[in-house]
């Protein structure tokens, strides 16, 4: 997908949500705030799950 096509998006969505501002302020809020709420639980940071353990060799002690 070209950067045009991206930018043409973009606009465009732009353009949707300050249409929606002016013409239905009550609609674009709860729009804007479920899509913060399903950010927040979406893009939280990543929960550990397991654990790697390593250890330095020095290059003059390995043997080829």
């Amino acid at each position: 997908m070209g950067s045009d096509s991206l930018f043409n998006q973009a606009e465009s969505m732009w353009k949707m949500l300050d249409d929606m501002a002016e013409s239905d302020p009550d609609a674009y809020k709860k729009f804007i705030d479920k899509a913060l709420k399903d950010g927040a639980t979406s893009f939280k940071p990543p929960e550990p799950c397991f654990c790697i353990s390593t250890i330095l060799v020095s290059m003059a002690t390995v043997t080829f």
